[in-house]
């Protein structure tokens, strides 16, 4: 095995979502009632963020968000979509946005719900 190969494997076993992330149940808004969710892996993150409601008034807060691989998520039956529904550490959260990213990832922005 060249060492090509074996950074390959390395980086692979590494990268894939039984080594890397947070398992989550993710449910589709439009899964039919009865419908068990799909785990899903993913980097959870928090971030403060500042709102500007004009010159004078602003207000700071956090952003939760999820980190996923699109390819990953495809394979288990997954198009992430705004309003499905995400729980993490028994917390669930409606997805108010997917932002994808160019290397095949997208963030999910999460609002508590």
């Amino acid at each position: 095995m060249s060492f090509s190969d074996r950074y390959q494997r390395v980086l692979d076993l590494c990268s894939s979502p039984r080594h890397f992330g947070e398992p989550a149940l993710y449910l589709s808004k439009d899964a039919p009632d009865g419908t068990e969710p799909t785990e899903v892996n993913g980097v959870p993150s928090r971030e403060a963020i500042e709102v500007s409601m004009g010159e004078m008034v602003s207000s700071k807060g956090i952003r939760s968000t999820y980190g996923v691989n699109l390819v990953s998520l495809a394979n288990a039956g997954v198009v992430p979509k705004k309003d499905d529904f995400l729980s993490l550490r028994n917390i669930s959260f409606r997805i108010k946005e997917v932002i994808p990213d160019s290397e095949g990832g997208a963030t999910l922005v999460l609002f508590k719900s």
